[in-house]
């Protein structure tokens, strides 16, 4: 099956150009089935953000009892270049429906960017230098649904005039054990960077642990500096 939509709007999600294939085949069991699932869309915009280039590939083996799913999501965002692969296996999905997977987000760069600064207050003049990864999980069941990230920035730098800072070499590694409270494991994020030069004040080989508690709270310890 083939389409082809100029333009869909719903809520605060539009796209234009979208393009699709679906595709089913009997499975090697019955009443198992293997199908494909291909969407295109040259521009995406979700809540005021615009993506470009958007294409989802899905495919499925299994059953409404049990069916097991391999996906890549690619999408070009403020010109970087952004992959998603990611595969789960659900349960029940007329009833009582259980999911559970992983995701891997391939590396992502991030030169001379604003767009950290867009979404934390008071920092709206932030550069930003950096290679970001990431990989975890996630599940749904009637009783929770919830992600895990394990999130690494190497090569990172930022500049945030307003505040005379500037600071080089970063590297950092977050855990995030819930996406949903966003509190990470504690005792396995760290940060630590080569340079730091806050005005007149410089420090050089920074490197601490941090845990963060809720959206609020976050807790260091373990840091040392020159």
């Amino acid at each position: 099956i083939n389409c082809t939509i100029n333009e869909f709007v719903w809520d605060t999600l539009s796209a234009q150009w979208i393009s699709g294939t679906f595709g089913i085949s009997p499975g090697q069991m019955a009443p198992d089935s293997n199908s494909t699932l291909s969407l295109h869309t040259g521009i995406l915009a979700v809540a005021g953000q615009t993506f470009e280039q958007a294409s989802l590939q899905l495919g499925n083996r299994g059953n409404l009892s049990e069916l097991g799913t391999q996906g890549i999501l690619q999408f070009l965002f403020e010109g970087m270049e952004a992959k998603v692969g990611f595969n789960h296996s659900a349960t029940n999905l007329l009833e009582q429906l259980s999911l559970d997977g992983e995701y891997s987000l391939s590396p992502v760069s991030f030169e001379y960017s604003d767009l950290p600064g867009r979404f934390i207050p008071g920092f709206e003049d932030m550069i930003f230098n950096g290679t970001l990864t990431a990989n975890g999980e996630y599940w749904l069941s009637k009783e929770a649904m919830d992600a895990s990230a394990h999130l690494e920035l190497s090569e990172g730098a930022i500049s945030i005039p307003s505040n005379n800072l500037e600071a080089s070499g970063i590297n950092s590694t977050l855990e995030l054990s819930s996406l949903k409270n966003l509190s990470s494991e504690a005792g396995k994020s760290n940060l630590s960077t080569d340079s730091i030069q806050l005005g007149d004040l410089s420090f050089n080989n920074t490197t601490f642990l941090f845990d963060l508690l809720n959206p609020q709270t976050i807790t260091f310890s373990n840091g040392s500096t020159e």
